[in-house]
């Protein structure tokens, strides 16, 4: 009988025991911070029953080594870093099942750190030229839009308006 490579949908092995899904669940948590729902997915993707699963969420938020509250703060951070704004910081974390009571703890940023946030962002992509014509002005706009900055701070940003010069 020629050797068949048996794929990952195709795994006959006895159903994955507590231990086992703990283990995958603390190799995945020191690479770095998960949602709830991310650690449901990625546990349900290698098979572990969903009793399994929602007991071990359980225990690792009692123990403190699963948290919505640091999955949201480290995602804000990191997006908002990246030049993101807070409409798609929060769809992302809303995406990823975080509660909203966390998304508005976390995804709001006051508004004179976000004028310059959607400053630098317009810098970086457009080299510091400032719109001179509708298509650019368009361009540049949706650019903001696409990155989740609201449409009054927009325009704010590519008029130049409040600029300190």
């Amino acid at each position: 009988m020629p050797f068949q490579k048996r794929s990952s949908t195709q795994e006959e092995a006895a159903p994955m025991g507590a231990a086992t899904a703990r283990n995958r669940a603390l190799n995945w948590l020191a690479r770095r911070e998960h949602s709830s729902q991310q650690m449901r997915q990625k546990l349900s993707r290698i098979g572990c029953p969903e009793d399994v699963t929602e007991t071990l969420i359980r225990q690792l938020g009692e123990e403190g080594l699963l948290s919505d509250q640091r999955y949201a703060e480290m995602l804000s951070r990191t997006r908002f870093n990246r030049g993101f704004g807070p409409a798609r910081v929060r769809a992302e974390l809303r995406s990823q099942g975080v509660d909203d009571e966390t998304i508005a703890q976390y995804a709001d940023i006051d508004e004179h750190t976000l004028l310059q946030q959607a400053r630098t962002a317009l810098e970086k992509r457009f080299g510091g030229l400032r719109a001179q014509d509708q298509k650019s002005r368009a361009q540049q706009a949706r650019f903001l839009a696409y990155k989740g900055f609201p449409s009054d701070l927009i325009f704010r940003a590519i008029s130049g308006e409040g600029d300190p010069d």
